[in-house]
């Protein structure tokens, strides 16, 4: 949480939030009294299913797919998202829940964060430290980590299922889109969106079932399974936001920022209606502390 203080005046801003229940990163501070806070209400109208509930799908989703001869694809952000569906692969392989395939994450960035995240155990929450004991939260045996790009399209001549994560995390670029381009027409194999997609990206575009869609220019009917998985994402629930917010001290004015119209709206006036001065602010607006 960022906390900024001048001339009397406090002002925070959220950041995004993350969920309460999610592994490796210790939980979102709450800070001091503020004048003014900004706080992100990316889904400050929905719930969220629980992050159990979600890594269950995650596992079923993936046991279902290698058992059909398909590939898993996972389109994700190379910090913060990669490392968490790696995490939770990891868990599910150690219990038996999925199957012992290869899996690779495709992406030089996430390579990189990944390392970060190792030599800074001291953000991670305490259950992620005590694993650090026993062994490494982000490797298991079947796991390869990728960096060039004569190795990533070599992923395409592998016939048996695997599973790859790969960026973007709205699919718009990056290498999950030669993943998409190879698979995309294969109805046995699956597409789990496990991040946030913003309006008219190809993430999105997928995750609302649309068909056909344009990949590098070229238009591909999609017949591979598309999963949303909206619990692994780093932007908390309605319930989640509004149990953060009133554990704060005080609050002078909340803006809701950081979503699309309606979640910020609906947002806005659930804090009103406890008593709370909040609104969703115009692009653009300045505003006076």
């Amino acid at each position: 949480i960022t906390v900024l203080e001048a001339d009397g005046r406090v002002l925070g801003f959220s950041g995004d939030l993350g969920r309460p229940d999610a592994p490796i990163i210790r939980d979102s501070d709450v800070p001091p009294a503020l004048d003014l806070l900004l706080m992100e209400t990316t889904y400050g109208d929905r719930r969220h299913e629980s992050y159990e509930n979600g890594t269950r799908s995650l596992a079923t989703t993936i046991v279902e797919t290698v058992r059909r001869g398909g590939k898993v694809l996972i389109p994700s952000f190379a910090i913060g998202r990669a490392q968490d569906i790696v995490y939770v692969l990891g868990q599910q392989r150690a219990r038996g829940a999925v199957p012992t395939v290869p899996t690779y994450v495709d992406s030089p960035m996430a390579v990189d964060a990944t390392e970060i995240y190792r030599v800074h155990a001291e953000c991670f929450d305490e259950q992620t430290q005590a694993q650090l004991e026993r062994h490494d939260p982000f490797g298991f045996k079947e796991l390869r980590y990728v960096r060039a790009v004569e190795e990533s399209k070599a992923l395409n001549d592998l016939a048996d299922p695997f599973i790859v994560i790969a960026t973007s995390g709205m699919a718009e670029s990056g290498r999950i889109l030669h993943h998409l381009r190879q698979h995309i027409g294969d109805h046995r194999s699956s597409l789990l969106i496990v991040s946030f997609q913003a309006a008219h990206t190809l993430g999105r575009k997928l995750a609302d079932g649309v068909s056909p869609v344009r990949i590098f220019g070229e238009p591909f009917d999609v017949r591979l399974q598309v999963h949303t998985l909206p619990a692994f994402s780093a932007h908390a629930d309605a319930d989640e936001l509004w149990d953060w917010v009133r554990r704060l001290p005080t609050v002078g004015q909340v803006l809701c920022v950081h979503g699309e119209q309606r979640q910020s709206q609906v947002f806005a006036e659930r804090l009103a209606a406890h008593g709370y001065t909040a609104q969703v602010p115009e692009r653009g607006e300045l505003l006076t502390v």
